[in-house]
């Protein structure tokens, strides 16, 4: 090999040491690229799942706080209804009146928070749809009890219009409230469960 040949051999090594060394080059950098996107991917994935739970929570305690508030005005209307008496010689006329106006004073005053207490169950049926049911036992459970506080003060007002009424004794009555504590109870230790684990916020991309 003459002295010309060698020079064009050592410039095509050269070259081709030049094109190994950026094609390596390329390749670490791509490599290192896509463990930066799959780094950001993951700390985004992270983040909106930790957002996701505090929402969820968020709805867990509206709820309860909700609830809790309902029970508290439920005593309250529930009391204001049961002194209401008619007078012993009260005509059938004045005994429907003031059932009427007692009935009002009952869905009247639980009105505001039922409608709030809707607003969170369908909250919870938004974010943590696993607890809708023992959401929805309470919200139903609730209202059952407001139908019976209606019932007895009916049959107390005017015996005549419920002649098939049967009253209910202090134990049923004790009975539905300790039901609706119960219940709260239950939510509680259901809403804890979930949210002990971290959701799945985002289904991870494949590397590319």
């Amino acid at each position: 090999m003459d002295a010309g040949m060698a020079a064009v051999a050592a410039s095509v090594v050269t070259g081709v040491v030049s094109l190994a060394a950026i094609g390596g080059g390329l390749l670490t950098s791509r490599m290192n690229t896509k463990a930066m996107r799959q780094q950001a991917l993951d700390q985004s994935v992270a983040e909106h799942a930790h957002w996701l739970r505090d929402r969820r929570a968020d709805a867990c305690l509206h709820f309860l706080q909700q609830a809790t508030k309902t029970l508290l005005k439920l005593d309250e209307v529930e009391a204001r209804v049961d002194v209401v008496r008619p007078d012993r010689d009260a005509s059938t006329r004045a005994r429907h009146d003031l059932h009427d106006s007692t009935r009002d004073v009952l869905y009247g005053g639980m009105t505001e928070d039922m409608a709030a207490l809707d607003n969170t169950v369908a909250h919870i049926r938004l974010m943590v749809p696993s607890l809708v049911p023992a959401a929805t036992d309470f919200q139903k459970t609730v209202q059952t009890y407001v139908q019976a506080v209606y019932g007895d003060m009916t049959h107390r007002l005017v015996p005549e219009s419920v002649p098939q009424y049967v009253p209910l004794d202090m134990e049923a009555w004790n009975h539905s409230k300790d039901q609706l504590g119960d219940q709260l109870q239950l939510f509680t230790y259901a809403a804890n469960a979930v949210l002990a684990e971290l959701p799945r916020a985002a289904v991870r991309q494949p590397d590319l």
